[in-house]
Formats: C-alpha cells, structure tokens, sequence
C-alpha cells in the first residue's frame, strides 16, 4: 500500500488542493442552515424584507462557492487518478517486460 504512495508523489499538490477544496466545500454546505435560521429568527420575524434578501444572496453566494470548488476538486481529482493510473500501468508493464 505504501509503495503505491510513491506513485503519487508527482500528484501532491493536486492531492492536497482536492482536500482543501473538499473541506471548503463541506464548510459551505455546514453554514447554509446557519444563515437560513438568521433569516428565519432575525429577518422573518421582524418581517425586514430587505435582511431576508440580503442573507438570501449571501447563502446563494456560499452555495455558488461550494458548487466551484467541488467541480474543481472533481477535475483535478480525475486527471491526478488518470495520471496516477497511467504511471502504475507504465511501472507495472516495465516490470512484466523485465521478466524472462
């Protein structure tokens, strides 16, 4: 399992920039309920049409955010596991060529 580690080594940034983004996508999806009870407990009761819009474009702004880096992280993701494919297959062929 470790050797296969090795194989990744050339995808590491991309490796680390999936994770990042799939934390920041996760901490998106965790805040939107918590500005939907702000509009509910501050603006629906007050009846301030104005603070629901308000919060109303930042919750679309967060959800919009989320969507970006979950398509980034899905495109950088694919092409590391292509690579990474790529370069076990290549090291793998090598290796049975090598045989008599």
């Amino acid at each position: 399992m470790f050797k296969l580690f090795r194989l990744l080594k050339p995808y590491r940034a991309a490796v680390i920039a999936v994770i990042t983004l799939m934390l920041l996508q996760s901490l998106a999806q965790l805040y939107l309920p918590t500005l939907l009870s702000d509009i509910v407990d501050v603006g629906v009761v007050k009846g301030d049409i104005a603070y629901i819009l308000r919060y109303g474009a930042y919750m679309l702004l967060v959800a919009l955010g989320g969507m970006g880096c979950v398509l980034l992280a899905s495109y950088l993701l694919a092409r590391t596991a292509t690579g990474f494919g790529r370069d076990l297959r290549r090291k793998l062929f090598t290796h049975v060529e090598s045989f008599s």
